[in-house]
C-alpha cells in the first residue's frame, strides 16, 4: 500500500513536471519564432534602420528569453532539487508510518495529496491557459510586424519600379516619392508602436512565469506543510490509538473473563435445564406409571375380593379337607401297620423260601434220582409255553444233564403260544420259584424225595391259590392311591 502510494504521488509529480516543460517549450519556441532576422529591400539607409532597430529587439528580446529560460530552469531544476530531497524524506517518514501499521490512514494521505494535486494542476492549467492568451496576442503581434514588413517590401519594389520610370514622369515621380517616403514614415512608427507592444508582451510573459513558478514554489511549501502536518497528526493519531490499544488489550481481557464466566454459567443453566427436563421427562413418565398403577391396583382390589371371597371357600374346604384328611390318616396308619405286618410276613416267608431254595439245591445235587417226573413234565411244558423260558431251559439242562446241542434243538421246537390263567402265571414262573416250590413242598408234607405219593406241582398249585385268595379277601390301598383320593376331596 505505501508502495502503491508512492508511485502515485511520483507520477502526478512527473505529469506536473512534463505539463510545466511543456509550456516552457512553447514560450521558447513562440519566442524563437519572433526573434527572426527581418530583411528589408529598402534603400540602403532605410534598410539599415529597420534591420538595426529589428536585430537590436531581437537580441535584447533573445537575450532576455534566454536568461528568462535559463533562469526558470533553473529556478524548476532548484525547485525540482527541493521538491525531491522533501518529497524524498516526507515518502520514507510516509513509508516507515505505514510500515508502523497506520493503515487507516494511508486513503486519508493519499486523497489529501490527490487533492492538493488536483488543486495545483488546476492553478497551472489556469496560468497556462492565461500564457497561451498572451502568446496568442504576442503572435498576432508578429503577424502584423510581418504584415508591415511585407507592406515595406512592396514599398521597396513600388520605388524601384518608380526609379525605372523615373525618366517617364519626373513631377509624377517626385509625388510617388513623397507618398512613399510618408508611407514608410508611417510604417516605421507603426512598427515602433509594434515593438513596443511586443516588448511589453513579452515582459507580461516574463512576468507571468515568475508568478507561475512563484505560485508553484508556494503549491510546493504547502504540499510540504500538508504533508508535514498530515504526517504530525497520523503519528498523534497513532500514539493515540497505541494508548487505546493497550487500554483496550486490557479491557480485553476483562471482557475476555466476562466471557469466559458468563461461557461457564450459560454451561451450568444448560445442563440444570437438562436436568430439570430430565425430570419433567421422569415425572411424566412417573405419572403415565402411576395411571396405569392405580389400574392395576383397581383390577388387584377387585380380584383380592374375589380372591378373599375364594380363600374363604377355599378356607372351609380345606378345613373339610383336613377333617377328611385326618380320617384317611387314622385309615393310612392302620394300612401301614397292616403294610408293616406283611412285609415281616412277606421277610419272613422270603427267609423261608430262601432256605427252602438252599436245601432244595442241596438235594439236587446228592442225588439226581430224587426229581419227580411230574415236576420235569411241568417244567418243560412251562419251558414250550413261555416266552422267555431261558431260566426254565438251564434249570432242565442242569437235571436232565442236557448237551449244548440238545439245547439248541430244544429251543428250536419252542413254541410261542400263551397259556392265560393261572397255569400261565405258573408257566411263566421264575425256575427259582418252581424249585422253592419243591422245597416247600417237601417241608409241608414232611417227606423225602423219595416218597412219590405226594406230587410236588398239586402242592405247589395248592399253595399259589391259596395266597392269591387270601389277598382278594382284604385288599390294602397303597399310598399313591390315598393321596390321590385326598387332592379329590
Amino acid at each position: 500500500m505505501a508502495e502503491s502510494a508512492a508511485e502515485r504521488i511520483a507520477a502526478l509529480r512527473a505529469k506536473v513536471a512534463a505539463e510545466r516543460d511543456k509550456t516552457r517549450a512553447q514560450h521558447a519556441s513562440s519566442s524563437t519564432l519572433s526573434q527572426q532576422p527581418t530583411t528589408t529591400t529598402l534603400d540602403e539607409r532605410s534598410n539599415a534602420r529597420v534591420a538595426d532597430t529589428t536585430t537590436s529587439a531581437a537580441t535584447t528580446s533573445s537575450d532576455r528569453g534566454r536568461e528568462r529560460v535559463g533562469g526558470a530552469g533553473s529556478t524548476t531544476a532548484n525547485v525540482d532539487a527541493r521538491d525531491d530531497t522533501p518529497g524524498r524524506s516526507t515518502l520514507s517518514k510516509e513509508h516507515d508510518f505505514e510500515t508502523r501499521g497506520a493503515t487507516p490512514t494511508e486513503a486519508e494521505i493519499e486523497r489529501r495529496i490527490q487533492d492538493a494535486v488536483l488543486a495545483a494542476t488546476a492553478r497551472e492549467q489556469e496560468k497556462t491557459a492565461s500564457i497561451i492568451a498572451a502568446m496568442a496576442e504576442a503572435n498576432d503581434a508578429d503577424g502584423d510586424v510581418g504584415e508591415l514588413k511585407r507592406r515595406l517590401l512592396a514599398a521597396t519594389e513600388s520605388l524601384r519600379e518608380a526609379e525605372q520610370l523615373r525618366g517617364m514622369d519626373a513631377a509624377r515621380s517626385a509625388t510617388a516619392m513623397d507618398t512613399m517616403a510618408s508611407e514608410l514614415g508611417e510604417l516605421r512608427v507603426e512598427n515602433s508602436k509594434m515593438n513596443k507592444e511586443l516588448k511589453k508582451l513579452r515582459a507580461h510573459l516574463l512576468d507571468l512565469e515568475d508568478e507561475e513558478d512563484e505560485n508553484a514554489e508556494e503549491q510546493e511549501r504547502e504540499i510540504d506543510e500538508a504533508r508535514e502536518e498530515e504526517r504530525r497528526e497520523y503519528e498523534r493519531k497513532l500514539n493515540e490509538y497505541k494508548r487505546n490499544l493497550s487500554g483496550n488489550d486490557e479491557e480485553t481481557a476483562k471482557l475476555r473473563e466476562i466471557i469466559r464466566q458468563r461461557d461457564e454459567e450459560v454451561t451450568n443453566l444448560q445442563k440444570a435445564l437438562g436436568a430439570y427436563y430430565a425430570e419433567m421427562e421422569s415425572a411424566e413418565s412417573q405419572r403415565v406409571e402411576a395411571a396405569s398403577l392405580r389400574q392395576k391396583l383397581a383390577a388387584l382390589t377387585s380380584q383380592a375380593t374375589a380372591d378373599r371371597a375364594a380363600a374363604q371357600e377355599a378356607k372351609a374346604k380345606a378345613e373339610n379337607a383336613e377333617n377328611q384328611l385326618k380320617t384317611f390318616e387314622g385309615h393310612l396308619k392302620i394300612a401301614k401297620e397292616e403294610c408293616i405286618k406283611a412285609t415281616g410276613d412277606a421277610s419272613k416267608l422270603r427267609k423261608a423260601l430262601h432256605h427252602a431254595l438252599q436245601k432244595s439245591s442241596d438235594m439236587m445235587v446228592e442225588s439226581e434220582k430224587l426229581l419227580d417226573k411230574r415236576i420235569v413234565s411241568d417244567l418243560f411244558i412251562a419251558y414250550l409255553e413261555r416266552e422267555q423260558a431261558e431260566e426254565v431251559l438251564d434249570l432242565l439242562s442242569r437235571m436232565l444233564g442236557f448237551t449244548e446241542q440238545q439245547k439248541r434243538r430244544m429251543e428250536m421246537l419252542k413254541t410261542r403260544n400263551k397259556k392265560r390263567g393261572v397255569l400261565g402265571k405258573i408257566a411263566r414262573a421264575p425256575v427259582s420259584i418252581a424249585a422253592g416250590a419243591i422245597g416247600v413242598a417237601l417241608n409241608v408234607t414232611g417227606a423225602t424225595g423219595e416218597n412219590k405219593e405226594v406230587p410236588i406241582a398239586d402242592l405247589w398249585l395248592d399253595f399259589l391259590e391259596k395266597n392269591v385268595a387270601d389277598e382278594n379277601k382284604e385288599p390294602i390301598p397303597s399310598s399313591s392311591e390315598l393321596i390321590s383320593a385326598a387332592g379329590a376331596l
